[in-house]
């Protein structure tokens, strides 16, 4: 195996990972600030205020953190098909 090969495969474990990671943020971001809230809540008395409010800003953080990276990677996508195919004409141009 040479060099190239190990860094597509590393790449592919790490994008993987990272890929992997979403559904644990998806699910322990709310919890932790939900709990955070509840901790708040029960200092000053108002207990479901502060618990609703940091559960929901917390998932409507992540559902728009997850939007805007899978924006972003099917943009970096294109653009990278997009030179691949300019990268095929010009080899045939040639």
């Amino acid at each position: 195996m040479d060099a190239t090969q190990r860094q597509e495969i590393n790449q592919g474990v790490q994008e993987g990972i990272a890929r992997g990671h979403g559904g644990f943020e998806m699910a322990l971001s709310p919890l932790l600030c939900g709990l955070l809230g509840y901790w708040i809540d029960t200092k000053l008395g108002w207990v479901p205020v502060f618990t609703i409010a940091f559960t929901i800003l917390a998932f409507v953080t992540v559902v728009l953190k997850t939007f805007y990276v899978y924006r972003f990677n099917m943009e970096r996508e294109a653009t990278r098909r997009e030179e691949r195919k300019n990268a095929g004409r010009q080899g045939l141009a040639s």
